[in-house]
């Protein structure tokens, strides 16, 4: 049997590390997940209910993510200017946990109608350039429609 196969894996642990177990949890217990979602919304006594339906939504969340093992948090604001929500909540998020990565959803159609563009707007990509511009870092994810 050579020498050199175990001789060469023994240095590229040395200089690497050995491999990790994406699988394991314990390379995850500093992460939180954070639900961080803004809405608008139209009336005194429609957003007291828009607020009590989020509140539902994001406590149903959080409870599943820690049935899953996840520490998981929630967040809410509500506004009539989604975009400034967003960015309102990023930033009272980042100032808690400094360590944050922002994640957001672009949907991504089959076939492109022309009405897309207006009413599933460029939020995430707004949103992303505000942050980074503060230096946050944000990672828009596709969703398929």
């Amino acid at each position: 049997m050579p020498a050199g196969p175990p001789r060469l894996k023994r240095l590229r642990h040395a200089v690497f590390g050995k491999p990790r177990d994406l699988r394991d949890r314990r390379l995850f217990e500093h992460l939180s997940l954070v639900a961080l979602l803004a809405w608008v919304g139209l009336g005194a006594g429609e957003v007291e209910r828009l607020q009590a339906g989020i509140r539902a939504s994001l406590d149903r969340y959080v409870a599943l993510a820690n049935r899953l093992g996840f520490p998981a948090r929630e967040r809410m604001r509500i506004g009539t200017d989604r975009l400034d929500e967003a960015e309102a909540l990023c930033r009272e998020v980042l100032a808690e946990m400094p360590r944050t990565m922002v994640f957001a959803g672009k949907l991504i159609f089959l076939k492109e109608r022309w009405f897309h563009p207006i009413l599933h707007n460029q939020m995430a990509f707004s949103l992303q350039c505000r942050l980074q511009w503060k230096g946050l870092g944000v990672v828009i994810l596709p969703l398929r429609v």
